[in-house]
């Protein structure tokens, strides 16, 4: 392990999870209500991180990047199966009560913008390396974003006889992230074919975006974090199935994957590692309460992965 670069990992994230500590404490001393911070990250997946998904996919787009947004998306769908596999096997091992669908998703699906973004932009030291990461992480949204509003949904539904609305779930499929990654990448491209230029007021309404996405994520990610109780879902067995899957298992393929694939882009090896070492995403929970689903399992084992991952993330960052 480089101590240096565990130094560098633990003092980033200290600093993000202190930004979440102030909308943690904003929503337990009433400063920011729970209906507060559902508007803050309404606002945040309509504007803020579609501004910063597309600024980063089309400023960093080109041909070249092309089979690395292939290695992104196929990577994604490797940590979704092999996170739900691996749960379902361990669900009947160790003869877990929960909800195995639920245990599944949590597995599998990891925050791959909340956290990732933040950090990333905490540990790498220059704009380019930035610019790189963020292209990288919208690369892996074009993936994650389609699987947690499909399969994602069904594994979370409590009852396997109630039918899931198509259109709903297309809807929460097509959001602005999702939308604004996608839109960066034919926009570049064909302002590579016709030499078009992004204008200077869209640039700088981009670049806003980008700086305020960051503190506002750790903000919302924090009052989310504030809304938990502790209840009779509770269940040590799925906690620790989840919390072994996603912060140790997963990472741990992917550092050997990254280690013999000697080639990769540093950046993109940095970026891939920090997906699978990030604790399951928040919008499981959203998704549960849109669908159905074991809302407060959801809430705690978040609560408690995220506390934990403060030590296993900065661990294999500095292993990498």
């Amino acid at each position: 392990m480089q101590f240096a670069n565990f130094t560098a990992a633990i003092g980033a994230m200290t600093t993000i999870f202190a930004v979440g500590a102030f909308g943690f404490l904003a929503v337990k001393r009433g400063l920011l209500t729970p209906n507060g911070v559902s508007e803050l990250a309404r606002v945040l997946v309509a504007f803020f991180l579609p501004g910063t998904l597309f600024n980063a996919m089309y400023s960093q787009y080109s041909p070249d990047k092309g089979p690395y947004m292939i290695m992104a998306v196929g990577t994604q769908i490797a940590f979704f199966v092999g996170g739900a596999v691996l749960a379902f096997g361990a669900h009947r091992l160790l003869k877990v009560q929960s909800a195995v669908g639920t245990v599944a998703a949590l597995s599998s699906l990891q925050n791959n913008i909340y956290l990732p973004l933040p950090i990333a932009m905490a540990i790498l030291a220059s704009p380019a390396e930035q610019a790189r990461a963020q292209f990288y992480i919208g690369s892996f949204v074009l993936a994650f974003t389609p699987l947690l509003w499909s399969v994602g949904v069904i594994l979370l539904k409590e009852r396997r006889d109630v039918g899931v609305p198509i259109i709903k779930m297309l809807g929460n499929a097509l959001n602005p992230p999702f939308i604004a990654a996608v839109a960066g990448v034919i926009v570049k491209h064909i302002s590579l074919k016709y030499g078009w230029g992004m204008p200077t007021v869209a640039t700088g309404i981009l670049k806003l975006c980008s700086d305020a996405t960051v503190p506002m994520a750790m903000l919302v990610l924090g009052g989310i974090m504030a809304e938990v109780k502790w209840s009779h879902d509770f269940e040590v067995k799925a906690v620790l199935t989840v919390g072994i899957i996603k912060l140790l298992v997963i990472p741990a393929a992917a550092l050997a994957f990254i280690r013999f694939n000697g080639g990769l882009d540093p950046i993109f090896g940095f970026v891939m590692l920090l997906e699978a070492a990030s604790p399951p995403a928040t919008n499981i929970s959203l998704a549960a309460r849109t669908f159905g689903g074991k809302t407060s399992l959801i809430a705690l084992t978040l609560f408690i992965t995220y506390l934990i991952s403060m030590l296993t993330l900065p661990l294999w960052l500095a292993v990498r």
